[in-house]
Order: structure tokens, then C-alpha cells, then sequence
């Protein structure tokens, strides 16, 4: 959407051809399989836990989204 253009996708540890390989200094803590937003000062804002459940990730999915924006909307403002 309008905001694309104020995020970027970072895969840690391997290749990924639509995001890019990063070193994060605190990647030791992230627990593998798990999504972080990560601000652009390096903190984790948010935390996502994936479910075997398709459903409950599709909800997770939209919950997400709707977390998004409301931090695109609010540093934005800020």
C-alpha cells in the first residue's frame, strides 16, 4: 500500500530472494520460526508466534496487518 516504500522484509541467517541477509546483534534471543517487527533503531516491537492451525494464522495474519499499520500511522505522527 502507501506506506511499502517504509518497510523492508530481513530474512537472518540465510538467503531469501525477496528480502535481504542480515546480522541482527541480538539474534541469539529471537526464537527461530517466529516473525519480529523490528523498528529501525533495532528494537523488537513485536513478537508473532506461528500456529499449525491455518485458520488461527490467518487470523494472526490480519492482527498483524492491523498492528502495522497502526505503527506506520503512529511513527508517522510522531
Amino acid at each position: 500500500g502507501k506506506n511499502q516504500q517504509r518497510v523492508n522484509l530481513a530474512v537472518f541467517g540465510r538467503d531469501f530472494k525477496v528480502g535481504k541477509a542480515v546480522s541482527y546483534p541480538n539474534q541469539q534471543n529471537l526464537e527461530p520460526g517466529n516473525l519480529y517487527l523490528i523498528d529501525h533503531r533495532g528494537l523488537v516491537v513485536l513478537e508473532y508466534q506461528p500456529s499449525l492451525d491455518v485458520q488461527e494464522n490467518r487470523m494472526r495474519h490480519k492482527g498483524m496487518l492491523k498492528d502495522l499499520k497502526k505503527l506506520l500511522n503512529y511513527a508517522r505522527s510522531s
